[in-house]
């Protein structure tokens, strides 16, 4: 009885210490999910809430100017003013992206998570994994394209505000001391 019970546990040290047979399928869902987890942390850096106060002051400028100009807008100046209050729909619509994005990359998280729990357990075979991981590495590359886009067109936000501020901020001093006159 005692060999046979040594021989279990020879047969179970042995079997435990046998290689997984998707071992190679593991290592590859585990370089996916260390891109991703890079890519969420490159999100993480930019924040929607870096230029909404921005917003606020976009909108304050936009109003004053309307309500005060003297007179009919010449066709540069209006433009200055519409390049200036595009700042918010781009703020606005920067915040949606972000967001969007943020939950795209915890689900493609979650589905590699999900894929590799699968291959650990032996319920993925080799042939379907083949079928699935090509469309899994294509997403991960696009949530990296993404996430660059999204890096861009942050700072893109702040350098177009800095560019037009300049000349809403002459306008309002020209406004003011017209009014004075």
């Amino acid at each position: 009885m005692t060999r046979l019970v040594a021989i279990f546990g020879l047969i179970g040290v042995l079997g435990s210490c046998s290689e997984n047979p998707n071992e190679k399928p593991i290592q590859q869902v585990d370089s996916l999910l260390t891109v991703v987890t890079v890519v969420q942390s490159k999100l993480a850096e930019l924040s929607p809430e870096d230029y909404s106060n921005l917003v606020d002051t976009v909108k304050q400028d936009v109003q004053f100017i309307q309500s005060q100009y003297p007179d009919t807008m010449d066709l540069q100046t209006a433009l200055k003013v519409d390049y200036y209050y595009r700042t918010i729909k781009s703020v606005r619509k920067f915040s949606e992206t972000y967001v969007s994005q943020n939950s795209e990359l915890n689900y493609t998280q979650g589905q590699l998570n999900n894929l590799k729990k699968d291959l650990e357990n032996n319920l993925f075979d080799k042939e379907s994994f083949l079928e699935v991981f090509p469309a899994e590495s294509k997403a991960v590359a696009r949530h990296k394209e993404s996430v660059g886009n999204i890096k861009a067109w942050h700072e893109s936000i702040g350098s177009s505000y800095y560019r037009h501020k300049a000349g809403i901020d002459s306008l309002i001093v020209f406004i003011k001391e017209s009014a004075e006159k």
